[in-house]
């Protein structure tokens, strides 16, 4: 499709968002104690990293042509 249907700099801010906030929280958890702030930072580091792949993949083909013809 030629349209967008998302704008990249909204997509770019939420993924910041997203961030921001799993090291905010997994810094919080580490005051209580420094594992529970590690193993916090990686259950977020494992829920954003696909999400920032999957941003990275849309944006590069986003601009491609489609197939002309009969894809089969």
């Amino acid at each position: 499709m030629s349209v967008s249907f998302y704008s990249v700099k909204l997509a770019r801010t939420v993924l910041v968002i997203q961030l921001v906030t799993f090291v905010v929280i997994g810094a919080l958890f580490a005051l209580k104690d420094v594992t529970w702030g590690t193993f916090a930072i990686a259950g977020g580091a494992a829920a954003w990293l696909p999400n920032v792949l999957f941003m990275f993949l849309a944006w590069r083909l986003q601009d491609q042509t489609p197939a002309k013809g009969r894809v089969a």
